[in-house]
């Protein structure tokens, strides 16, 4: 945890754990949307991780879980962030 919050980078090469450990997962895409690509799988369903992850970088909503990608409010968030969102999307 404390090398992610050094550099939020370091997540590309951690361990599967902390990629599924929310608290890691939000220090880094808080800093950069685009880190929620390394993110685990449970972390890609979690809408508060998610959610951190689009309002930097909307086209990460294609990262995001098929059930994420359907929640209205996380694909808003995303299209305020980015014009390619809508083809991501459920909805």
């Amino acid at each position: 945890m404390a090398a992610v919050e050094q550099d939020p980078n370091a997540v590309e090469d951690a361990s599967e754990a902390l990629r599924n450990n929310k608290d890691v997962m939000l220090s880094a895409v808080t800093r950069d949307g685009s880190l929620l690509t390394y993110a685990g799988k449970k972390m890609k369903a979690c809408k508060e991780v998610v959610v951190e992850a689009v309002r930097r970088d909307g086209s990460m909503l294609k990262e995001a879980s098929k059930e994420l990608k359907g929640d209205k409010e996380v694909v808003l968030i995303a299209m305020r962030n980015s014009r390619d969102v809508r083809e991501l999307t459920t909805l």
